[in-house]
C-alpha cells in the first residue's frame, strides 16, 4: 500500500536499544547524500538496513531500494503514522514475509535511516558526531517535519542555528569546513525554517564562486526566485562595501596637515580602504569576510593612532557592522 503522508500532530522518540536484529532484509540499500560526497558502500548500506530488521517487527517499509522491518508502536509515536495505521485496509494488501508492506514514495533511504536511528535510540543519536553532518541533519529535519516528530524537529533546528546563526553571531563562526549554504536555503524553504535564511543568503553571496565553493552549484540547487535574491543581495552588499571603502564621512573634523592628529586620520583611512579593497568574496571564500572584518576592526589596536581616533575607529566599525546586520534581510528580500 503506497503512502504519501503529511504532518499533523506530535511524536516522540522511543528507546528500544536492547532489541536485537535477527534477519537480513532482501533488498540492498540505496544511498543519496545530495551530492556532498557522503555515499556509503553496498556493505555499509546493507548493514544499516540490517540494523532495522527486527525479528519481532510487525511492518515492513520500502523506501527506494531499502527494506526495513520495524514496529508499528514505534512509528505510532507520531500521530501522523498512528492515524495512517488505523485506516481500515482492503482484503488484499501487499505483504513481505507475511507482514504488511508499505511503500513510501518521495522519501529517501538515507533520510529514513536518520529518523530510525533517532526513534530507536534518541540519546545515542543526539551525541553522535554524524548527527550534525548536513546530510543526516537535513534528512532528520525533512522527515520530522513531514511526519510531525516535534522533539526531533526542534533539535534539528537548534543544530542548524549553530551553523547559520543570527547575523550578529556570524563573524565568530569557523570558516572550515565549508558549509552548503545553497542546500541550507532549499532545506529552510522545504521545512519552514526561515530563521537560518539571512545567514545562509549572506554567506552564499560573499563566497568567491570561481573557487568552486558552494556558490558553484547554487544555480542547480536554488529556485529561480532565491537565485535572484542572491544576485540582488550580492550587488547591494557590494555597494555598501564600496561606501565603507571610499568614504569616512563620520570621521573627526578635517585637520590641517600640520596638525599632529592628521597622521591618525590618514592611518585610519588607509586601514578602511585596505580592509575592503577587493570587495565581496575577497578574503578566502569563507562567506563571512565582511562582518568578520568589521568585528576585527572593533577590537584591533592601531599603534599609529591616538586614543581618541582609535575609539572613533572602533565605534565606526561597530556602527557599520550593525548597519550590515540590519540591511541584509532587506538586501535579500527576506
Amino acid at each position: 500500500m503506497p503512502i504519501h503522508p503529511h504532518s499533523d500532530d506530535e511524536g516522540e522518540a522511543l528507546d528500544l536499544q536492547n532489541t536485537r536484529v535477527q534477519k537480513r532484509a532482501r533488498c540492498s540499500g540505496h544511498d543519496d547524500n545530495e551530492g556532498l560526497g557522503e555515499s556509503s558502500s553496498n556493505e555499509q548500506s546493507s548493514q544499516s538496513q540490517m540494523d532495522f530488521w527486527f525479528h519481532d517487527g510487525d511492518i515492513v517499509l520500502a523506501i527506494e531500494r531499502m527494506l526495513v522491518r520495524v514496529h508499528k508502536r514505534v512509528l505510532s509515536r507520531s500521530h501522523v503514522w498512528d492515524d495512517m495505521l488505523e485506516i481500515p485496509q482492503p482484503s488484499y494488501i501487499e505483504t513481505y514475509d507475511g507482514l504488511p508492506l508499505v511503500k513510501l514514495y518521495g522519501d529517501t533511504a538515507n533520510d529514513w535511516l536518520s529518523l530510525l536511528r533517532w526513534l530507536y535510540n534518541d540519546r545515542q543519536f543526539y551525541t553522535s558526531p554524524s548527527a550534525s553532518h548536513f546530510p543526516t541533519l537535513s534528512g532528520a529535519l525533512r522527515l520530522s517535519t513531514k511526519y510531525d516528530f516535534p522533539a526531533l524537529r526542534t533539535w534539528c533546528i537548534t543544530r542548524l542555528l549553530t551553523l547559520w546563526p543570527p547575523l550578529s553571531l556570524v563573524p565568530s563562526l569557523s570558516s572550515t569546513p565549508p558549509l552548503p549554504h545553497a542546500l541550507a536555503i532549499t532545506l529552510a524553504r522545504q521545512t519552514d525554517v526561515p530563521e537560518i535564511l539571512p545567514a545562509a543568503f549572506y554567506s552564499l553571496a560573499t563566497l568567491k564562486w570561481r573557487n568552486a565553493a558552494d556558490g558553484g552549484n547554487a544555480h542547480e540547487v536554488l529556485s529561480p526566485g532565491d537565485l535572484r535574491r542572491v544576485i540582488l543581495g550580492r550587488e547591494a552588499l557590494q555597494e555598501l562595501i564600496d561606501e565603507f571603502r571610499s568614504t569616512l564621512d563620520d570621521s573627526p573634523s578635517t585637520l590641517a596637515a600640520s596638525d599632529p592628529h592628521y597622521t591618525c586620520k590618514t592611518v585610519l583611512e588607509r586601514r578602511w580602504r585596505k580592509a575592503f579593497k577587493d570587495g565581496i568574496g575577497s578574503s578566502n571564500g569563507n562567506g563571512v569576510c565582511v562582518l568578520r572584518t568589521l568585528q576585527e576592526m572593533m577590537i584591533e589596536n592601531l599603534e599609529e593612532a591616538c586614543d581618541g581616533h582609535l575609539r572613533w575607529h572602533r565605534e565606526l566599525a561597530r556602527e557599520r557592522m550593525e548597519k550590515v546586520v540590519d540591511a541584509v534581510p532587506r538586501m535579500f528580500m527576506l
